[in-house]
């Protein structure tokens, strides 16, 4: 199967799998089908868009976790991205009202005080949800492009002790459990 094909089986049995590691080819793999699939809902119809999204917050977290994992994050920084993720999308749910006011004051319905109020606690909320955006988008960006924690060898398979165990011909005896015996290399 392809890598397109083993990403997205991927994504879709680890649907609850909050452990274990997602590499970053495989994540933005998968970011980029979610993203051309949202795109293409949305052309059709604006309910399929918020169905499919529905759908997919559970894996995407789940695929977030595991990136996170993978990168050697702590999962604050997960739990801070979609905390200041939901921050601004409560704001914007919250400032609705206050846009609908600000329309009724534009048009002269509303007293002179409460336009005023309503026009600056719509500023103040806009200012919060910019700046819970900004800090969301820069929270997504550290967990999904930084780089690929190393797992180190075991002892026995490292590179490094094969070397160190060649470079003394004086440590090598005649015993048949010598290193050279157990790699199996020829003196």
């Amino acid at each position: 199967m392809s890598f397109i094909g083993d990403s997205i089986r991927n994504y879709c049995v680890n649907y609850f799998n909050f452990k274990g590691r997602t590499g970053r080819a495989e994540y933005w793999t998968v970011t980029l089908i979610l993203v051309v699939v949202s795109v293409l809902l949305n052309s059709l119809s604006s309910s399929l868009q918020t169905l499919f999204n529905l759908l997919t917050i559970i894996p995407n977290m789940a695929m977030v976790m595991r990136r996170a994992n993978d990168s050697n994050l702590s999962k604050v920084v997960v739990v801070l991205y979609y905390v200041f993720s939901f921050m601004g999308v409560i704001l914007i749910l919250v400032s609705l009202p206050a846009v609908a006011a600000v329309t009724t004051f534009s048009h002269g319905l509303s007293s002179t005080s409460t336009g005023v109020y309503t026009v600056i606690s719509l500023i103040f909320i806009s200012f919060f949800t910019i700046v819970s955006t900004i800090i969301a988008i820069i929270l997504w960006l550290i967990i999904a492009c930084r780089k690929t924690r190393e797992i180190p060898f075991s002892t026995k398979d490292s590179a490094a002790h094969f070397a160190t165990d060649f470079t003394t011909d004086s440590s090598m005896d005649s015993n048949s459990d010598s290193t050279a015996d157990r790699y199996n290399v020829k003196r």
